[in-house]
């Protein structure tokens, strides 16, 4: 979120599907996908929002993934 440059690609991306896909997830703080769904919020007509998987427990890093949806 700290890069203007790729949360404005990634609220592009977003905006021209259905559902919008993100694996690999590592974060402990549960903050990674409020944040970009609130700015796609803020610029589209179109209301968004997201669910995030359990941690699978095949790695160490405990990834996610995480789903964008209209």
């Amino acid at each position: 979120m700290n890069k203007a440059h790729a949360v404005a690609v990634l609220i592009e991306m977003v905006q021209r599907y259905d559902i919008f896909m993100i694996q690999e997830i590592r974060d402990s703080t549960q903050t990674a996908l409020p944040g970009p769904v609130d700015k796609v919020n803020e610029v589209s007509s179109v209301r968004y929002d997201f669910v995030v998987s359990e941690r699978t427990e095949r790695t160490r890093s405990k990834e996610q993934y995480g789903y964008i949806y209209k």
